[in-house]
C-alpha cells in the first residue's frame, strides 16, 4: 500500500485519509485501527448485533458508509474482471510510452512508444469515473439517511462530491477544469466534457430515489436501502 502511496504522488492524503479495495480485501489507513479493532474484537465474541459497541456513534455511521462504497466496487470488480485494467485507464497507457523512452537508450526504435505518454495528462477517464460515480451514489444517499440532510441541501452535497471527479483526489478522472475551459473558450459557450455530466447525473439520480427508496435504475443502491430498512425494523 505504501508503494501506491507514492505513485499516487498527486494525492497527498492518501495514505493518511483513504479507504482502497483491492479484491476482496479492503484497506483502511491508520488511524482507523481503533475502530476496526473495536470491529474485529466484536466479531470474535459473538455477541448480538445490538450489542455492537459504537453502533450509534459517528464512526459507525461513516464506517458504514465506507463498506457501502467500498462493496460497490467489490460487486463491480465480481461482475467485470477487466475492472482492474478499465478503472487505472487510460493513464495507465502512459507506462508504454515511458519504457519506450527508456527503450530507446538502448534502440531508438522504440521511440515510437514515446506517444503513449500523451496518456498521462489528465483527460477524462470514463470508467474510473464511471465506477467512482456508482460508489458515491451510496455516499450520497446516506448522506439523507445517516445524517439528516435535507433534500434541499442535497445540491451542495453532489458539488462537495463532483470535487473528487474534478480534483486530484483521482487525478481529475472526469477532467481536469482546464480541459472545461479550453474548450468553453474555443466554443464561446460553456461547455461540460460527457464524462463529467454523466457523474452529475448519476448522482442527481441518486436523490431522485430517497424518497421511494427505489434501486431499479441504480443497482448500487439496492443494498444500501435493504440494510437501512431491515436496521429501521430492528429499531422498532
Amino acid at each position: 500500500m505504501r508503494l501506491i502511496g507514492i505513485i499516487l504522488f498527486f494525492n497527498k492524503n492518501f495514505m493518511d485519509s483513504f479507504i482502497t479495495v483491492l479484491g476482496k480485501t479492503i484497506y483502511f489507513p491508520s488511524n482507523w485501527e481503533t475502530i476496526i479493532k473495536i470491529c474485529d474484537d466484536h466479531l470474535e465474541s459473538g455477541a448480538d448485533d445490538s450489542e455492537f459497541p459504537i453502533v450509534h456513534t459517528p464512526e459507525a455511521r461513516r464506517l458504514f458508509a465506507i463498506l457501502c462504497h467500498e462493496y460497490v466496487h467489490q460487486k463491480d470488480f465480481k461482475n467485470n474482471k477487466l475492472f482492474p485494467l478499465l478503472y487505472i485507464s487510460p493513464a495507465i497507457y502512459a507506462l508504454a510510452g515511458l519504457a519506450g523512452l527508456i527503450a530507446s537508450s538502448w534502440n531508438f526504435q522504440w521511440i515510437i512508444l514515446s506517444p503513449f505518454l500523451l496518456y498521462a495528462i489528465p483527460t477524462p477517464a470514463y470508467w474510473r469515473s464511471y465506477f467512482e460515480a456508482r460508489g458515491y451514489a451510496t455516499n450520497v444517499v446516506l448522506k439523507t439517511l445517516l445524517y439528516g440532510t435535507p433534500q434541499n441541501r442535497m445540491n451542495n452535497i453532489t458539488h462537495m462530491y463532483m470535487e473528487h471527479f474534478t480534483g486530484p483526489t483521482y487525478y481529475w478522472m472526469a477532467g481536469h477544469p482546464m480541459y472545461n475551459k479550453i474548450i468553453s473558450t474555443l466554443l464561446e459557450r460553456k461547455y461540460v466534457n460527457g464524462v463529467q455530466q454523466m457523474v452529475q447525473d448519476r448522482l442527481d439520480k441518486a436523490i431522485d430515489t430517497i424518497e421511494t427508496r427505489d434501486s431499479s435504475e441504480l443497482d448500487e443502491l439496492e443494498h444500501v436501502y435493504r440494510i437501512v430498512e431491515e436496521a429501521q425494523k430492528k429499531d422498532k
